[in-house]
């Protein structure tokens, strides 16, 4: 009678750490069916906080350098606006960065032999270093390391910190371009291979994946006229004098005199594009595309990570012998 007790006991246990289980296994899953969520995150946080400093700083007629389209630096430059720009930024990339994370696990981490450590620290699966999924992942290493840039640009501002706040926006947008430009490699790779393979393509992910390339192509041109080409052709830009801050720029004696330069009380802390209006403002608009489209182009990924299409990576280079139609007509 004590053995069947005990064996009762026993299967009791079972029976609970089985319901346990299945608890933990129905959360999770509810919390992954959620996942497609947060690139939609990263689009409502940082596309209303971009176009909010805009705003803020246009209609309230702020000192923008005297250009006619503010540098996104200068719009989170007073309070209350840099609270806006550096709690929304920062948490703008930290959606993107997980939702890069959970974009590569979803489209590319289904790796069928587990991965050395040596080789994820290169960016490198168990397949060779030019394959979608080592591609991949390196692109998400680097946009989960670009968004501490964005914490420092967002957080540093360019009147005080001006030398972190400006390298901290050039490794971001640096970091983000590499990365930008292996997603593309890898998402055309990847579309490849499923029309090899005649697999059937979601008609949303081939959006998607169309959506990419086009905002791919915009930033890449915008980011060749902000950084390589707007460096080269613009002039070197100084701080605005207390003389021009009271009687040009008229913003008043009180203002002014409270943001002295340190070291040359001449001069204050803002900034003076008005040397070269037509190249700044260039290399400010381009910048304001360059922002906007990476935003866009981290929320695309909320497509991917709901479908549950297999793009059929794994069967590339051995494609069916059927022929199927897929829902793009290949």
């Amino acid at each position: 009678p004590s053995g069947s007790a005990l064996c009762g006991a026993v299967q009791s246990d079972d029976r609970v750490g089985a319901l346990h289980e299945e608890h933990r296994a129905a959360r999770s899953a509810s919390l992954l069916s959620m996942a497609h969520l947060v690139p939609v995150g990263t689009v409502l946080m940082g596309v209303p906080t971009m176009v909010v400093c805009v705003a803020m700083v246009l209609t309230e007629g702020q000192y923008i350098g005297g250009i006619p389209w503010p540098y996104l630096s200068d719009t989170g430059r007073e309070r209350p606006a840099y609270y806006i720009f550096a709690v929304g930024l920062s948490l703008t990339g930290a959606f993107a960065a997980a939702s890069n994370v959970l974009f590569w696990q979803k489209v590319y981490g289904r790796e069928p032999h587990k991965p050395s450590m040596v080789s994820l620290v290169l960016g490198c699966g168990s397949r060779a270093c030019c394959s979608p999924y080592a591609v991949a992942l390196t692109a998400m290493k680097l946009v989960v390391l670009s968004a501490f840039f964005l914490v420092l640009l967002a957080c540093f501002d360019t009147n005080r910190y001006p030398d972190i706040h400006q390298y901290s926006a050039y490794g971001f947008f640096i970091l983000q371009t590499v990365a930008l430009t292996l997603y593309i490699i890898a998402d055309n790779t990847r579309y490849r291979s499923a029309k090899l393979s005649r697999t059937p393509v979601d008609a949303a992910v081939a959006r998607a994946h169309i959506f990419r390339n086009v905002l791919y192509a915009i930033y890449a041109v915008a980011f060749l006229i902000y950084l390589p080409i707007g460096l080269s052709v613009n002039c070197a830009w100084f701080r605005l004098s207390m003389a021009d801050c009271i009687d040009v720029e008229q913003l008043g004696e009180t203002y002014c005199e409270s943001i002295p330069l340190a070291g040359d009380s001449s001069r204050t802390l803002l900034w003076d594009y008005s040397g070269c209006p037509r190249s700044n403002t260039m290399r400010s608009a381009t910048q304001f595309i360059c922002v906007i489209t990476l935003i866009l182009f981290h929320g695309s990924m909320s497509v991917d990570i709901r479908n549950e299409t297999d793009w059929g990576l794994d069967d590339a280079e051995n494609p069916a012998p059927r022929k199927m139609k897929t829902m793009l007509g290949m």
